[in-house]
């Protein structure tokens, strides 16, 4: 009676630790804690007429003939130079966290990136598609995200087309 005592306590103790280290080994979050920044495009370059005057004046000439004369000026701006003005490029940081990837056969799968040097991880679920089956890691090159298989070679370079929304041929990745 003893020993089987003893062995429950032994069990019991060991189930205890068990779980106390799976308590404290936690995967770290996908997500940040902070709140996700939205991921713009970039500013289009797009030329605006704000003001455009024209004046004519003719002139009749001592010998009968008709001088015209057209003055014009205007005003022109540039927005993407304002809109770039106040943009600043994406961070990594920007682009960690859960996402939907639209594969090329319509169907959709989860991205979760997650931080890691020189390149990001990435987790997928349910991407079966041959463009994305092999992608496990990412960076950033400028303003696009890169997604790379194991040895780095690049599968695809998705940009921004609208927040929080990038493209690649055939590839539509949001959140």
């Amino acid at each position: 009676m003893e020993l089987r005592i003893r062995k429950r306590a032994l069990t019991l103790a060991s189930v205890t630790s068990l779980l106390a280290a799976c308590q404290m080994a936690e995967a770290p979050p996908t997500q940040p804690s902070q709140q996700q920044a939205v991921i713009q495009p970039a500013a289009q370059s797009q030329q605006v007429d704000l003001a455009r005057n024209t004046s004519t004046t003719r002139v009749v000439n001592a010998d009968g003939s008709i001088q015209t004369t057209t003055k014009s000026s205007s005003i022109t701006i540039d927005t993407g130079s304002l809109f770039a003005a106040n943009q600043s490029a994406p961070s990594r940081g920007d682009f960690l966290g859960s996402w939907t990837l639209r594969q090329p056969d319509g169907r959709t799968c989860s991205l979760t990136l997650r931080d890691g040097r020189p390149r990001g991880f990435v987790s997928k679920g349910g991407c079966f598609h041959d463009s994305v089956f092999f992608v496990s890691g990412w960076d950033l090159r400028g303003r696009n995200l890169v997604l790379t298989n194991a040895v780095g070679e690049e599968l695809a370079v998705l940009r921004a087309t609208g927040p929080n929304q990038l493209e690649a041929p055939g590839l539509i990745l949001y959140r």
